[in-house]
């Protein structure tokens, strides 16, 4: 008789579970271990969990369907991990850049969905179970949000009607499984960097970046004395002016302007000002 209620799930091999090589893995077996945790601590008769098959009440495994023979009729969960999917949560997901090394950071969130099947024979004790479960992940929703890379868990949590397990149990012939589906979203956010390779595409050779320039041009009024903007685009664009450099440069700007502007004048006769 296996130890472990999950040994009937066959896999080609280990696979390593943890969160920088298999992230999906590793958040299906966080909701496992948080389920066969809480289904620990229950009294005796009341669905408590034990590592080992002869001693335990209650079955919490990922297999699906779950094989009559290794439940042997015991209440059972079967912990599923729907579909997951990246969001495009910002303008390609990026989240910075190195302007030396041309690395880039993308990141995004990954919206996706655990649903807990509570399969019993008996329709109370399917909800009694889903309602456990639901209640627990909600008000210790924390200890999920606690880990780094676990952005949001166990909101808007759904309960689903009692319902025929259908294929969810082998060997059911006659059935008398019922089931109790439990949701519970999840949100993953997922950091991979790249590096740029050292020659393009077509082989030519990729620069990093070493200088930013801006260049500016301007079109003054075309009545402004051409000497004046020379002269203060010579100022403009040299070393700073003072003295009496800045002096005549104010009092040709001065000029300047007032050449443009226009003399005060009514119904244009032009206004004699005293001085």
């Amino acid at each position: 008789m296996a130890t472990n209620p999950s040994s009937t799930v066959h896999t080609s091999g280990p696979t390593e579970s943890s969160w920088v090589e298999d992230p999906l893995n590793y958040t299906i077996r966080a909701y496992i271990a948080f389920l066969q945790t809480i289904f620990e601590g229950a009294d005796a008769g009341h669905f408590r969990w034990a590592p080992s098959l002869e001693e335990t009440e209650l079955v919490i495994t990922e297999e699906s369907p779950i094989n009559l023979e290794s439940v042997e009729q015991r209440p059972a969960l079967s912990v599923i991990l729907g579909p997951v999917r990246f969001n495009g949560s910002s303008l390609d997901d990026l989240q910075a850049i190195d302007m030396h090394t041309a690395q880039e950071t993308h990141t995004d969130l990954l919206p996706g969905t655990i649903t807990i099947n509570c399969l019993s024979r008996v329709g109370h004790e399917c909800r009694f179970l889903a309602w456990q479960c639901a209640r627990h992940m909600w008000i210790l929703r924390k200890l999920f949000v606690k880990e780094s890379h676990i952005h949001e868990a166990n909101r808007n949590i759904s309960i689903g009607a009692v319902s025929p397990a259908g294929a969810l149990v082998t060997g059911d012939t006659e059935g008398e499984w019922l089931n109790v589906p439990v949701q519970t979203p999840f949100f993953l956010q997922w950091t991979d960097r790249v590096l740029s390779l050292t020659n393009d595409w077509n082989g030519r050779p990729i620069h990093t970046l070493q200088h930013v320039g801006v260049n500016f041009a301007t079109r003054l009024n075309k009545e402004q004395n051409t000497k004046t903007f020379q002269q203060t685009a010579l100022l403009e664009t040299g070393a700073p002016a003072w003295g009496t450099m800045a002096a005549k440069a104010r009092a040709n700007n001065i000029a300047g302007r007032q050449a443009v502007l226009k003399p005060p004048a009514i119904r244009g006769k032009k206004i004699t000002q005293d001085t």
